[in-house]
C-alpha cells in the first residue's frame, strides 16, 4: 500500500517537473527580443517600425524628411510625400515652375495649367487667336476655337453660311435646309410642284400621289 502511494507522489512530482520546465520554455519562446524603434504589431505577430522611421533590411531607421515635404506615416516607401506646388527629385523636393497666364494643378506633363483663353506650348502659355463671330472652347484638340452658330471656319477666319431663300439654318448651325414644300438644287430652295390628285410628303421636298392614284412621270393617273 505504501508503495503505490509512493509511486503516486513520485509520478505527480515528475509531472509537475515537466509542466515547469515546458513553461519556461514556452515562455522563452514567445518572448521576442524587439529592435529599436519598433512596436509589436496591431495585427498578428512581429513587429513594424514607429512613426518616423521605416524598415530597411530588418532595421528601423529614421525617416528624414527634405524641406517643403511632409511624413506620410507610412513605413513603406521613402515615407514622404513633397508639399502641394512641388515635385518629388532626389532625396528633396524641388517648386514647380509655374508660366504667366498659368495656375498651379495636377498635370502629368507640368504640374500647371494655362488660364482660360491660353494654351500650353513649349512649357509656356501662348494666347488662343478667336477670330471675329468665333468663341474659346475647352477642348486641347484642334486651334481651341469654334465659330458661332451660323458660320463656317475659314482657315483662321468665321464667314457666314449663306441662306437662300425659302430657307433655314439646320440645327448644326453649320448648314442651310429648304422650307417645308420647297426642294434644294444647286443652291437655291425652289417650291415643289404638286400635281392635281397628289400632296406633299413627310419632308415636304416632293410628293406622292393619293389614293388610288399612281405616280406616272410628273403626274398622278388612275
Amino acid at each position: 500500500m505504501n508503495s503505490i502511494r509512493h509511486d503516486s507522489i513520485s509520478t505527480a512530482v515528475i509531472l509537475t517537473m515537466l509542466l515547469t520546465a515546458s513553461g519556461s520554455i514556452l515562455g522563452q519562446s514567445t518572448s521576442v527580443e524587439l529592435p529599436d524603434n519598433t512596436v509589436p504589431r496591431s495585427y498578428g505577430i512581429g513587429w513594424e517600425c514607429e512613426p518616423g522611421y521605416r524598415e530597411d533590411s530588418g532595421f528601423c531607421i529614421e525617416i528624414n524628411i527634405p524641406l517643403n515635404a511632409y511624413s506620410t506615416n507610412n513605413s513603406y516607401g521613402n515615407g514622404w510625400k513633397c508639399h502641394w506646388g512641388y515635385f518629388e527629385i532626389t532625396n528633396g523636393c524641388e517648386s514647380i515652375d509655374i508660366p504667366a497666364h498659368a495656375y498651379l494643378q495636377y498635370s502629368r506633363e507640368y504640374g500647371w495649367k494655362c488660364d482660360r483663353g491660353y494654351r500650353s506650348k513649349d512649357g509656356a502659355c501662348v494666347s488662343i487667336d478667336v477670330p471675329t463671330n468665333g468663341h474659346l472652347t475647352s477642348s486641347r484638340h484642334g486651334p481651341g476655337w469654334r465659330c458661332n452658330r451660323g458660320f463656317l471656319a475659314d482657315k483662321t477666319d468665321c464667314v457666314a453660311v449663306n441662306v437662300p431663300e425659302n430657307a433655314y439654318l439646320s440645327d448644326s448651325g453649320k448648314a442651310w435646309q429648304c422650307n417645308y414644300g420647297f426642294r434644294k438644287e444647286s443652291s437655291e430652295c425652289n417650291k415643289v410642284d404638286v400635281p392635281a390628285n397628289a400632296r406633299l410628303n413627310y419632308l415636304g421636298s416632293n410628293w406622292v400621289c393619293n389614293r388610288p392614284y399612281r405616280k406616272r412621270l410628273e403626274t398622278c393617273v388612275e
